[in-house]
């Protein structure tokens, strides 16, 4: 419903925050052999998708469609979604934030180790970006959610998304000049 948008675009996006929380945790923090960290992840796929797909049926094939309402519907397909400005705003935003994000999870191990010279090793630096990860992941989730929950309530959506695009790269300079684990630990979980 139109009134719960900013509820269910929250709910939408905990699937990055939780997974990157939960794969760094195990990957980085707490297992220390290859076989043991493939297998988890493996597991956890399993774990996951298996209640979806033992619990949710699909849906019965739809009747057939009067010629007329067929046509309709084939002509209104026919326009492109990407006519509409919102659309249009809305991929673009959605499209560089999961490249900021894709770009900064590629490089962080590399920033962390090299960077700041936290953790001195590699293991020591995938605990370092585990924690970054959980943190972050608290962080994203809880202001996600209240977020969400604010935008419907004042009915008020782009200036929640603004203030979002803002704290994220406001944070990603930060991030780019900071050399304090402290800092980058605070800015990080703004990002």
């Amino acid at each position: 419903p139109p009134a719960q948008r900013g509820w269910v675009s929250a709910l939408a996006g905990l699937g990055f925050p939780l997974g990157t929380m939960v794969g760094s945790a195990v990957v980085g923090g707490w297992l220390t052999s290859e076989p043991a960290r493939l297998s988890a992840l493996a597991a956890i796929v399993l774990v996951t998708i298996a209640p979806f797909a033992l619990l949710i049926r699909d849906p019965q094939p739809a009747r057939a469609v009067p010629a007329r309402s067929a046509a309709r519907a084939e002509d209104r397909s026919r326009t492109p979604p990407a006519v509409a400005r919102d659309f249009s705003f809305v991929w673009t935003g959605r499209f560089l934030v999961v490249m900021a994000l894709s770009l900064v999870q590629t490089y962080l191990l590399f920033y962390v180790r090299d960077g700041l010279g936290h953790g001195r090793t590699d293991a020591g630096a995938a605990r370092g970006v585990a924690e970054l990860a959980i943190i972050s992941g608290v962080v994203n989730v809880a202001a996600g959610l209240v977020a969400g929950r604010l935008s419907d309530r004042l009915g008020r959506r782009k200036a929640f998304v603004a203030a979002g695009a803002t704290i994220m790269a406001g944070s990603l300079v930060g991030l780019a000049l900071a050399h304090d684990w402290t800092v980058v630990t605070v800015l990080y979980a703004a990002y």
